[in-house]
């Protein structure tokens, strides 16, 4: 009997595919057809997705990382907050859905309801409001930092969303005395400014020893935002940047992490991008204290968007006592490329924790490159079975072919089921047809060899990457097979 685990897998396994390979890619169809199989097993599902997980019909299914994770995300970050599961799915409704989960198409789409219309009978689809309290570490900085002015709400300006912003700007959200005085500022003359903004540079003290940030966060985003208009006020960046004390570059950082909203998000990003040393340091600390997996992604964007500031971030957390820092900053690495990564991400192969170095293994699988695969080579004999086979990716996604004999070697000797499957899954990538032989051995059960079902199906989508015709005959075979899912798996990777 399938269970919730089964579905959320199924489905997240799909997503993930349906984002890397083309949609009539052999591998695609057969993770939408096993999800819509087991939905069809399990009928009628109810799937929320919560702040660290998912819980279906009720029961619990955690989502902390691999597959299950990035389909977490890329549910909450579209504002979904329940589906339901009715009639069996079919698969091509299926792929579309997951499609629309690209970010690509929040941009395209007016409306978060207008991104999935016409999906509405065949998956019910309920989206969460735009207004729910921000968690961990962002509702820690709201509540240090937010107003504690009777009778109004704590920081009503966080997480409003892109809405508020096109009703009437941050700026209509100052005191009055002083979005006038900011209003006179912007509007006047390059020699009337300099006076002018030592007088809203007194006002926001004034609102710092009141200890009133989020009124002072308001101020640097609307000055920040029109150095970014049509009229490229450079002096107001240098005003906003100016006004960013650790407290308010502390509240801004809050702002970042608790908006869901991608326009919303967006935005705050690209205001912060240039506000200097006090906004990256504090976007470094809030990254380091993240657990939510949901602010480390917004963080880590927000880093990115420093500029150069961003590399030497990410130079300087790769030499931090702390273990998720430095993997925080060999993810920034990966992301920003360039002349000189790979040397900063040689010393972190050889860290003593493995989540580093597997981390470490992804970048370098993101930078490419000879150096790359030169060091991803040594990686496939890591003492840890997860750097194993995250190396065994890597070497596939590049397609090194310098990889050949330690995959096969791998695959022969190494006792763990997912080097195996991984080593697999690179041979099939690098596509080399004396790999066959070796991959058959997996693939096919015999008196003295019966490998798990998971390596044998990886085996079949090897020889199906390949495509000898030796390969196509033990596919033909595996259309008879006795594991009614390994038949399936063929007829699938045949077609």
């Amino acid at each position: 009997m399938a269970t919730a685990q089964d579905l959320l897998s199924a489905l997240s396994r799909a997503h993930t595919l349906v984002g890397t390979f083309p949609a009539d890619d052999p591998e695609v169809s057969e993770a939408l057809r096993a999800a819509s199989e087991i939905h069809r097993e399990m009928g009628w599902q109810v799937v929320r997705v919560e702040h660290d997980g998912f819980s279906v019909n009720g029961e619990p299914v955690p989502a902390h990382e691999g597959d299950a994770a990035r389909f977490w995300e890329a549910l909450y970050e579209a504002r979904i907050g329940e589906l339901r599961l009715q009639e069996p799915m079919d698969p091509d409704n299926l792929l579309e859905f997951l499609r629309r989960l690209d970010p690509t198409r929040a941009r395209e789409a007016a409306s978060t309801f207008g991104r999935f219309h016409g999906l509405e009978e065949v998956i019910g689809l309920s989206f969460r409001k735009g207004d729910e309290p921000p968690v961990g570490m962002v509702g820690s900085v709201d509540a240090l930092f937010g107003p504690r002015r009777g009778g109004r709400k704590e920081d009503e300006s966080a997480g409003e969303g892109a809405e508020a912003v096109a009703e009437g700007g941050v700026r209509d959200r100052l005191p009055a005395e002083l979005q006038a005085l900011v209003e006179s500022y912007l509007s006047a003359k390059p020699a009337e400014q300099p006076l002018l903004g030592e007088s809203i540079a007194a006002a926001a003290a004034r609102l710092v020893e009141a200890r009133d940030f989020d009124s002072v966060a308001n101020l640097v985003e609307t000055l920040s935002e029109a150095s970014q208009g049509a009229s490229r006020d450079r002096k107001a960046l240098e005003l906003a940047t100016r006004l960013t004390s650790t407290g308010v570059a502390s509240h801004l950082v809050g702002r970042i992490g608790s908006s869901r909203d991608e326009v919303e998000r967006g935005r705050l990003i690209a205001i912060c991008s240039g506000l200097g040393r006090e906004m990256s340091l504090a976007l470094a600390d809030a990254l380091g204290e993240a657990r939510d997996r949901f602010q480390r992604r917004a963080f880590m964007d927000a880093i990115l968007a420093q500029g150069e500031q961003a590399r030497e971030m990410a130079e300087a957390m790769v030499e931090d006592p702390r273990w998720y820092v430095v993997r925080n900053g060999v993810a920034l690495l990966g992301d920003l490329g360039g002349e000189g990564v790979v040397s900063n991400l040689t010393m972190t192969l050889a860290n003593e924790d493995p989540r580093v170095r597997k981390e470490t293994v992804v970048a370098l699988a993101k930078v490419g490159g000879d150096d790359a695969s030169m060091l991803l080579l040594g990686m496939m004999d890591d003492s840890d079975h997860e750097v194993r086979a995250k190396a065994c990716w890597a070497v596939g996604v590049l397609r090194v072919e310098r990889a050949l004999k330690t995959l096969l070697r791998l695959l022969e000797k190494d006792p763990n089921e997912e080097v195996q499957a991984e080593s697999l899954h690179a041979l099939g990538q690098i596509g080399d047809p004396g790999a066959v032989p070796a991959i058959e051995k997996k693939a096919v059960v015999r008196l003295f060899s019966r490998p798990s079902k998971g390596v044998r199906m990886a085996a079949y989508r090897a020889l199906a990457s390949i495509g000898t015709p030796h390969a196509r005959s033990l596919l033909l075979k595996a259309t008879k097979d006795q594991d009614m899912d390994v038949r399936k798996l063929a007829l699938t990777l045949l077609i």
